[in-house]
């Protein structure tokens, strides 16, 4: 095994020499030995009992029960009090569970309970934790089990933390808790095997019953190639710190394959909560960091190369924030710091959510293209009957997106200090490569404050405003070109007006720089431009009349138009321009 940080694999623990290597030696510990040929166990070092059993059952509270190398066929059952199994090391000393019993049963009270440096499968779940508190499982091989790897459970109170352990190919999920604490340090969950109803990495889920939710900490850890999603946690909290979720697997069909899923308990309405600090989401499918109706932090993380569904080849979302279809109740996150690139539909998605975007690099959606998706890079879209989705973008960088760079569709933004630049076309049809695009969905009105920020190198419109109202202030937008398919286009701000209301936007000390057509394109909408520069364009201020609605300019001073030094008053054209189409947000 390995867990982020480390450059080569190791064993789970090391093997000493002796026949009970560095298991520590106390007075009352119970030795055991599978290969003792007396008949006269009494668990001391001479006459050590046969059975791992016999050794519980012999020990006092909180007794060693030192195990030397072996295969134990036995399912051991641990009740009332706590023991501590130890084992000579996970490669020598092997627990081989019943069909129907966990290899290791935690049950009733049997708290403060520890296993170290073994080795555990079976037939059924590896190592069972019911009603017990603060157990602790180290260094432990958890392999090959027919069912669940580490099962842990409350109907009272239970928790565990395990540490330095590797948990693989175990079936429907790896690691499961329900309504407990649970803690993984320097972990491997790898590789569980499908079953009709799974094949989780891990699993938190809350009691619907009587509402205790679980409570997930993993750090410095590895989650991968397990099937449908690597970490899921329902109704519960999630702490992730220095993780690794990667090449997480589709289902049998194909569907699925996400990273990490944060969702709320749909029966009693309990959203999940998450921090996600310092980790890593690579090569999931269809989405790698899904947050469903439920509230979430992440900072300094890095998701990448998000992969489409095997079954429809649809989506590949790198983060998708998403609240309830109904709009009540609502996802909010807080992204900072982090690195988002390389989806193949749109790297950041929100809906029906609120959500904070500080210091972020959103990259590459043009680099991961399959099946239909047009890889965006931010995309904000209102959900019917719901409050409007928000979106604040400060401080970061939107490069690289395909189609469009951000696109906000009946919603609130706030973009502020943000680089959006060499956005691309479809490569499929040649179409858009927008810079940002803010328009209606549904009849909602979007509307926009884009302060402090440059868009350049976009294809197509460098900013549209269609059925919105946009302020732009301290703002640069470089040099828009044609659109690629048919050399249209290439207007560097349109304001456009399709449905009842009239589109808006004010123009203040902002510039335009090296557009293919016009500065403004202005299509029945409303445009007011105030200490503005528009430079080096074929035409500097279109305006064009549409159906149900004229355009206007105000002029509130201060405007230059011109290039290569020759600049002067800024002068409205009509040249029969045709107007650009809105964008398709799908379903």
């Amino acid at each position: 095994m390995a867990v982020p940080g480390e450059t080569v694999c190791r064993e789970v623990a090391p093997c000493a020499a002796g026949r009970w290597g560095t298991i520590p030696v106390e007075p009352s510990t119970q030795y055991v030995d599978g290969a003792y040929a007396g008949l006269d166990s009494d668990g001391t070092v001479d006459r050590p009992w046969t059975t791992i059993q016999a050794a519980v059952d012999a020990a006092g509270e909180s007794a060693i029960v030192a195990i030397a190398e072996g295969r134990y066929d036995e399912s051991i059952d641990i009740e009332g009090k706590p023991v501590r199994l130890w084992g000579v090391c996970p490669a020598k000393v092997e627990i081989v569970g019943d069909v129907d019993t966990p290899a290791v049963l935690i049950r009733n009270g049997a708290d403060l309970t520890e296993i170290h440096d073994v080795a555990v499968s079976g037939a059924f779940v590896g190592v069972g934790i019911l009603n017990s508190r603060e157990v602790r499982i180290d260094r432990l091989w958890i392999h090959d089990t027919g069912s669940m790897g580490l099962d842990i459970e409350s109907f009272f109170s239970a928790s565990a933390t395990v540490s330095g352990s590797l948990i693989e190919s175990a079936h429907e999920v790896g690691v499961f808790g329900w309504a407990s604490g649970l803690t993984l340090e320097g972990c491997v969950v790898r590789g569980t095997l499908p079953t009709p109803t799974g094949g989780y990495g891990i699993q938190v889920r809350q009691d619907p019953g009587t509402g205790a939710p679980s409570t997930l900490t993993v750090s410095g850890s590895l989650v991968a190639e397990n099937q449908q999603s690597g970490i899921l946690v329902i109704g519960s909290s999630l702490t992730a710190d220095g993780v690794a979720v990667m090449d997480t697997q589709p289902t049998v069909d194909g569907r699925l394959g996400r990273g990490i899923v944060v969702a709320w308990e749909d029966i009693t309405g309990t959203p999940s909560s998450a921090t996600i600090r310092q980790s890593v989401l690579l090569r999931n499918r269809e989405v790698s960091l899904m947050v469903g109706v439920s509230d979430v932090s992440i900072e300094r993380t890095t998701v990448r190369d998000t992969l489409p569904e095997v079954s429809s080849g649809d989506l590949g979302r790198g983060v998708g924030i998403e609240g309830s279809p109904s709009g009540s109740p609502r996802s909010t996150a807080a992204i900072r710091e982090s690195l988002i690139e390389r989806a193949g539909e749109v790297v950041l998605f929100v809906a029906a959510a609120d959500a904070i975007v500080e210091s972020t690099i959103v990259r590459g959606g043009a680099d991961a293209q399959a099946g239909n998706a047009p890889g965006r890079g931010v995309e904000a879209r209102h959900v019917s009957g719901a409050a409007p989705t928000t979106l604040a973008l400060q401080g970061g960088i939107v490069d690289r997106s395909a189609e469009i760079g951000i696109l906000l569709s009946g919603v609130q933004a706030e973009i502020d200090h943000t680089l959006v630049r060499d956005t691309r076309p479809n490569p499929t049809t040649g179409w858009f490569g927008r810079g940002i695009q803010i328009q209606d969905v549904e009849g909602t009105f979007s509307t926009a404050a884009i302060r402090r920020t440059r868009v350049e190198q976009s294809y197509d419109v460098g900013i549209g405003v269609m059925d919105a109202s946009v302020t732009i202030e301290a703002t640069t937008i470089a040099t828009t070109h044609p659109r690629a398919s048919d050399g249209s286009f290439g207007d560097g701000l349109v304001v456009e007006s399709f449905g009842e209301t009239r589109s808006e936007a004010i123009l203040r000390a902002s510039r335009i720089e090296q557009s293919t057509r016009a500065g403004v394109a202005n299509f029945g909408g409303r445009v007011v431009i105030h200490q503005a520069a528009l430079e080096c364009s074929p035409i500097y201020l279109n305006g064009e009349n549409v159906s149900g609605f004229d355009f206007s300019f105000e002029d509130q001073g201060d405007n230059v138009c011109g290039c290569g030094g020759a600049t002067g008053a800024c002068q409205v054209l009509s040249s029969m321009l045709a107007p650009p189409e809105t964008v398709d947000v799908g379903e």
